[in-house]
């Protein structure tokens, strides 16, 4: 009776599965806020980036680990002195919305993105499809890290007709040539996106894709210890331990290229003092905000780049942690007695490195009024200039200091000090690193980075503070080929096992 029913129950599971077992396809992910946007050229947030790289592609792209290699190109040659590109595009790739990806596509994308005056544009000079595969972008002079600036997200093409006739409405309704295909977003709680079946590299093997928002780090643990979610880039650091303790939740790790800092607005008439933004960064303990925001897991800087990165100066110090030094400054500036600023904060960790810098300043005698903003607010307003201090993050997206050349372009979204366009050293240290763009030979560019660096540190508009080495944590039977240095996740390196 017993051997029946066992027969019985295995037959029924084979009809069901098919002859096998049933493997998930389904995902449910966690990032921290809604995106602004998912047109590749509007966003300028990193929550935004995760979700469009499963959506959208550029010319080029990067590997798991790193390597620059062609995306929707096929292949590129490149003149003498880089300032002349052709691209060979791949066939036979079609968009999500049936329509073929051709030349005049890429012609449409960079020169939309070169009218809307989106980052690296301005040294496109023009764009020509040679035929509906092969595509000329001649430059406004040489540019060595042209193709690395190719795999950001805001470079990722779009197809002209829907984008045309979309307008603002596509980044609410992306159209791209990704693994995956948007389906639905639904105001504060989630994104779903579904397997593109047709994707030229092969059908993604998870086919089904709900992108929650909790900006709650225990919340989102929460959700992942009761099963509700698989993914997530959200979690306390506290829980580090308990984390990894757990058998049903594993952590995978990667050397963030993203920059934490704080920005300074020179239109306060405090900061607008060179001396007392020189004063800041000798104040600031680096090392106990490491410790304290991300509980040790993080580099300390007083750079701009990362190891590995084209422009990193090995050896270099910078602004040391020196109290006393801090405090001549502030005395030769005329504000030994400190003064008061605010300073925006916009999650867990740049919370706690608020307050680290608060405990700072007050030994200088500035005190540190911390504001908590809403993410997609906190930028906004940095952006427009309507804050004092603020806590934030930025990528390096390409792996050079030229991927960073926005934080100092005269007039630039980017340029969150707010210095005026025609400012001296401002125009010193944009020109500065202008120039060793345009060179091909490397140890030549390095030496040009260098002076920029001594402006930059002399100048002192932000303030460097470390580079995280991040987790994100996922369920212990999921398995992703690998994280590159902005964390974006690239949902069809990603499998049941």
């Amino acid at each position: 009776m017993k051997k029946t029913i066992f027969l019985l129950v295995l037959a029924l599971c084979l009809v069901v599965t098919g002859g096998v077992f049933a493997q998930r396809t389904d995902l449910n992910m966690i990032i921290q806020v809604s995106p602004d946007s998912l047109d590749p050229s509007v966003s300028v947030m990193s929550y935004a980036y995760s979700v469009i790289v499963n959506i959208s592609e550029g010319l080029m792209t990067t590997d798991a680990q790193n390597n620059l290699i062609p995306g929707l190109a096929e292949s590129v040659e490149a003149n003498e002195d880089a300032s002349e590109f052709v691209f060979k595009l791949r066939e036979g790739v079609k968009f999500h919305d049936g329509t073929d990806f051709t030349a005049d596509d890429v012609v449409f994308t960079f020169m939309d993105n070169k009218a809307r005056n989106l980052n690296n544009s301005a040294i496109i000079d023009n764009v020509e499809a040679l035929s509906d595969h092969e595509v000329k972008v001649t430059l406004t002079g040489p540019s060595a890290p042209f193709l690395g600036i190719l795999t950001t997200v805001n470079w990722s093409i779009r197809p002209r007709k829907a984008a045309t006739e979309m307008g603002d409405a596509f980044g609410r309704n992306p159209i791209g040539t990704g693994p995956y295909k948007f389906v639905e977003w639904v105001e504060g709680e989630y994104i779903k996106l579904a397997a593109n079946e047709d994707y030229y590299l092969g059908a993604p093997e998870i086919k089904d894709v709900t992108i929650k928002f909790i900006n709650d780090n225990n919340t989102a643990l929460i959700a992942m210890e009761a099963g509700e979610a698989d993914y997530s880039a959200v979690w306390p650091e506290a829980a580090r331990f308990d984390i990894e303790a757990n058998p049903d939740l594993k952590m995978v790790d990667y050397n963030s290229n993203s920059l934490q800092f704080v920005t300074m607005n020179v239109q306060n008439e405090f900061l607008s003092n060179k001396l007392v933004r020189q004063a800041i960064n000798y104040a600031i303990n680096r090392d106990d905000i490491v410790i304290v925001a991300v509980e040790g897991n993080g580099r300390p800087t007083t750079q701009y780049c990362n190891v590995g990165t084209i422009g990193y100066v090995d050896g270099f110090e910078g602004y040391t942690y020196d109290v006393e030094k801090a405090k001549e400054l502030m005395a030769e500036a005329g504000y030994a007695d400190g003064f008061t600023i605010r300073m925006i904060a916009q999650d867990e960790m740049n919370s706690r490195m608020a307050q680290v810098m608060a405990d700072n300043l007050a030994e200088i005698g500035i005190t540190v009024e911390i504001e908590m903003q809403e993410s997609n607010t906190a930028v906004a307003n940095m952006m427009a200039g309507n804050y004092e201090t603020g806590v934030l993050g930025i990528g390096n997206l390409y792996q050079d200091f030229d991927a960073l050349r926005r934080l100092w372009t005269p007039g630039g979204s980017l340029q969150l000090s707010h210095t005026a366009a025609e400012d001296e050293q401002l125009v010193k240290i944009y020109d500065l690193m202008s120039q060793a763009a345009a060179l091909g030979d490397t140890d030549a560019r390095i030496e040009l980075y260098k002076q920029a660096e001594e402006e930059i540190w002399d100048a002192a508009y932000y303030i460097p503070c470390f580079f995280p080495v991040r987790s994100h944590i996922m369920a212990a039977n999921l398995d992703i080929e690998g994280l590159r240095g902005t964390g974006y996740m690239h949902i069809n390196e990603m499998h049941w096992n």
